[in-house]
């Protein structure tokens, strides 16, 4: 107690550094001859809670937690409640207590959801119940509803020898994207299309780069800025200069700024296909073997006959009748037997024989 304060009316007592054992019931008695008076007290030690919401970007039809700390609060009795438009989508819960400066505490709830696009206009609050509040303490708050772009890098035709390079950017949100073609970090000329809205609420949009052909071996690359994202996508391609006759464009395509958006290139030459004639009846190639067979094996024999009768000319009778003899045992062979039907023609291969024994 101040002296000084007394004399004025002031019988405050200072406590300095309260403690547990603080919290009890104090008296107050005021003794002024012949009067005297009595207060009682009661000394609650507490501290109420300092809220803290963790972020509130949160990505689309995805599990996401959002985090509410409550800090320097005493005792170390906490309840947590999380509602959505009023309506309670988590808790109540005690989340678990732990030291923080002093003799105070600390405690977290986290709210796990899969938010949706129409969760974007709702409104979230984290109600905390604590003894150093009158009412519960709620602080509200409203999702930021994000989607990480996918990045895809397509070139026509595959292989280091294209002539366009298609950055493919989807499924982000919100709209607002950054893109650029980057040769050794400088940025280079594009053809971007409008961003468009895919059917799930979504964003995508297409981005065409043409490398030059003065450009000697050199990296591009395809640089994505978004919001949802930490840091830059980026995705790279290794380009060579194009060779004569690597790469041919579709000559219905050709490569305009009229056309450019297209993108539709030719990966390869044209084939030539052969044309192939009209089927052939398989009796009568076979007819035509045959026949081919038979002239063939006639011409063998009238070449044979004339070799023999020049080698026994000059020979003598003998020989001649042997010759004679062989000549008649020939047409013999070549002859149809009578059981025969005439389109039983001897094979060519059988004929060859002959001559073959003959020879």
């Amino acid at each position: 107690m101040s002296p000084t304060e007394v004399l004025r009316g002031n019988a405050s007592i200072l406590l300095p550094n309260v403690q547990d054992a603080d919290g009890k019931i104090y008296t107050c008695s005021v003794l002024h001859s012949p009067d005297r008076e009595e207060k009682t007290i009661e000394l609650r030690v507490d501290a109420p809670p300092l809220v803290k919401l963790g972020s509130t970007k949160v990505q689309l039809n995805k599990l996401n937690t959002i985090a509410c700390t409550a800090t320097d609060f005493y005792p170390g009795n906490i309840s947590m409640t999380w509602f959505r438009n009023d309506k309670i989508v988590q808790g109540p819960e005690r989340p678990p207590i732990q030291p923080s400066t002093g003799q105070l505490f600390r405690a977290e709830s986290f709210l796990k959801l899969v938010p949706e696009f129409s969760d974007a206009k709702a409104n979230f609050s984290c109600h905390i119940n604590h003894q150093a509040f009158k009412g519960p303490e709620a602080p509200q708050f409203q999702l930021s509803l994000q989607a990480r772009p996918n990045l895809q890098l397509i070139t026509r035709p595959q292989g280091e020898k294209f002539v366009a390079a298609l950055c493919n950017v989807s499924e982000f949100y919100p709209s607002h994207v950054n893109i650029q073609w980057l040769k050794n970090g400088e940025p280079q000329e594009q053809v971007k299309s409008e961003v468009y809205r895919m059917h799930n609420g979504m964003f995508y949009i297409n981005s065409v780069f043409f490398p030059k052909k003065s450009d000697v071996e050199v990296t591009y690359a395809c640089r994505v800025e978004h919001e949802a994202l930490e840091t830059s996508l980026e995705k790279s391609v290794l380009w060579r200069p194009e060779g004569e006759g690597d790469v041919i464009i579709h000559p219905s395509l050709p490569v305009t700024q009229s056309t450019r958006n297209t993108f539709f290139l030719s990966t390869s030459r044209p084939t030539v296909t052969p044309t192939i004639p009209t089927a052939v009846p398989l009796w009568l190639v076979c007819l035509a073997g045959l026949g081919s067979g038979l002239i063939l094996g006639a011409g063998i024999t009238i070449c044979i006959y004339k070799a023999k009768n020049n080698s026994v000319m000059g020979t003598s009778d003998e020989k001649k009748h042997l010759q004679k003899k062989d000549e008649e045992k020939l047409l013999d062979t070549s002859k149809p037997r009578p059981e025969e039907t005439r389109s039983e023609l001897i094979p060519t291969e059988e004929l060859d024989n002959v001559q073959e024994q003959r020879l």
